[in-house]
């Protein structure tokens, strides 16, 4: 008799124990909603108001250098483009909506790498000099931090034409300084005003609407619903294995190309004339960790506190370790990237063989930039095998795939 009591004791809390699991993984539109409002309110709106707020402030300063080129300087414009990408890389993790990659122009015109065209920047700014016009329908990846990188870093006046058989661009190299600085801010003003308007559109479609982002232009028009919200922001995850891992520091490192033989490809690395490479994947990570938990953050991009993210989604699905584990392989990525801040990726991937390139681990730092890729890998790695699965949509897809 005792056994057969015993016996139904245990059933019937393994039956309450297996429905409180089943329901765990549910996720209601109240879930939704919650999460779509959090990561609104305290990630995404917050964010694209300061990247226009810095795109204008970048904007009018050139505005006020460029109004008389005899007196031109550089130095006033270079901290406010820093602020600028600060802004812009930390948003990449969450581009859902119009700024989608692949969902139209404007995220070309944000940011082109790995396309973008400098060398249609210098026969823009030529053409200029030559005969007062641009070409402005033609160059979306000549524009955004890609064109105002170089325009505003390279301080020589000289474009790399030397040999390109384009004489518009050799005779550029032999104008008057003063010349060359007027056909250049021409560019700069035209590519700083685009800045302004897209960030302007972005803010605008994530304005709320009788007090809703679920009611804002952006899900009217650019996302429709709340669940289509859910799955494109934990794709927009992806940015982690394919442009961030792979685009930025992969293929520059060797770790991913054939095209440069047995070395390294410091040409192809980002913010190359700058030398704000390192900055730019810290913000990106930074990004990426606000947008995990939800997390309002400070004006050094670092979280303060932790709101209803996929922190929650996961615990929710019974998963909430994965999103420790994300937290802490991000931060660790960011400590280890901080620590290289003096130096850039174009520096870092020279003078080393790429098998050395792969024998260097996140422990066995012989290569610091390609331990770094690894740094990245592991929150990558953890992204594709254990995040999409546990909130239940799947691998990344082709176009977020990882290249190894």
């Amino acid at each position: 008799m005792k056994t057969l009591i015993l016996f139904l004791v245990l059933t019937t809390l393994l039956s309450f124990h297996s429905k409180d699991v089943k329901s765990s993984g549910k996720i209601s539109k109240k879930n939704l909603r919650n999460f779509i409002e959090n990561q609104a309110t305290h990630v995404i709106y917050p964010t694209y108001i300061k990247m226009n707020q810095t795109a204008v402030a970048l904007n009018n300063e050139i505005i006020n250098q460029c109004s008389s080129p005899e007196n031109f300087s550089f130095e006033p414009l270079k901290p406010l483009y820093v602020d600028y990408i600060k802004a812009f890389h930390f948003s990449e993790a969450f581009q859902v909506g119009r700024v989608q990659r692949g969902a139209g122009e404007i995220a070309e015109r944000l940011y082109a790498h790995p396309h973008i065209n400098l060398i249609k920047v210098d026969i823009e700014v030529a053409r200029y000099a030559n005969s007062n016009t641009i070409e402005f329908d033609k160059i979306a990846n000549a524009m955004g931090l890609g064109a105002l990188d170089y325009l505003l870093f390279e301080t020589s006046l000289q474009n790399d034409c030397l040999t390109c058989g384009q004489p518009l661009l050799q005779s550029w190299n032999n104008l008057p300084d003063l010349q060359k600085i007027t056909s250049r801010c021409a560019y700069m003003k035209f590519v700083s005003q685009q800045l302004v308007n897209d960030t302007t559109s972005l803010v605008q479609s994530w304005t709320p609407q009788a007090g809703k982002f679920e009611r804002s232009e952006s899900f009217t028009t650019d996302i429709i619903s709340l669940k289509e919200f859910t799955v494109k922001s934990a794709k927009a995850f992806g940015f982690l294995a394919k442009q961030l891992k792979d685009d930025r520091v992969g293929i520059p490192s060797g770790f991913l190309s054939e095209r440069c033989g047995s070395t390294s490809c410091p040409g192809d690395s980002e913010h190359i004339t700058s030398g704000l490479s390192i900055l730019s994947l810290i913000q990106s990570l930074k990004g990426s960790l606000v947008f995990l938990n939800a997390s309002s953050f400070d004006a050094d991009y670092n979280p303060t506190a932790n709101h209803y993210g996929f922190n929650q989604i996961l615990a929710l699905k019974g998963q909430p370790a994965i999103g420790v584990d994300m937290t802490a392989k991000i931060k660790n990525a960011i400590q280890n990237l901080s620590k290289n801040l003096d130096s850039n990726i174009f520096e870092m991937t020279q003078g080393y063989r790429k098998e050395d390139c792969k024998a260097s681990t996140s422990q066995n730092r012989n290569i610091e930039i390609c331990s770094l890729y690894q740094d990245i890998k592991q929150v990558s790695d953890l992204y594709k095998n254990q995040f999409l699965n546990a909130v239940d949509l799947g691998k990344p897809s082709s176009e977020t795939a990882e290249a190894d």
